[in-house]
């Protein structure tokens, strides 16, 4: 099977397909050699190796930060270390969100995991 992501997108509200757009812009800014590959559960943006990976839900967009557990610096704790328990993606590093407000400091993140 094909997976796309206009399919990931299909049958979500409005506005988290334009929460998505926004941080893919966001993401593809920190370098736009970045190749979008979509998997079955998840959207992955990679260079050589999957670096984000992008699951779509409902009402959230949840992040996976492809860092080994106490690798990434997150003065404000919004990731969440999930070294520990079953989860989809490469990383050890969750990031729910819901809107935009935190857009720039989540791009700091994405931006340790860039080579």
């Amino acid at each position: 099977m094909i997976y796309t992501e206009k399919k990931h997108l299909a049958n979500l509200p409005t506005e988290t397909v334009r929460l998505y757009e926004k941080f893919k812009k966001a993401i593809l800014e920190l370098n736009s050699d970045l190749i979008i590959l979509p998997h079955k559960y998840y959207i992955s943006f990679k260079l050589e190796k999957n670096l984000i990976d992008v699951e779509l839900q409902k009402n959230s967009i949840k992040f996976v930060i492809n860092l080994k557990a106490g690798k990434l610096n997150d003065a404000k704790g919004i990731a969440r270390d999930v070294s520990k328990i079953g989860h989809r993606g490469m990383g050890d590093y969750h990031i729910q969100v819901y809107d935009d407000k935190d857009i720039e400091y989540i791009k700091s993140l994405f931006k340790q995991v860039l080579p």
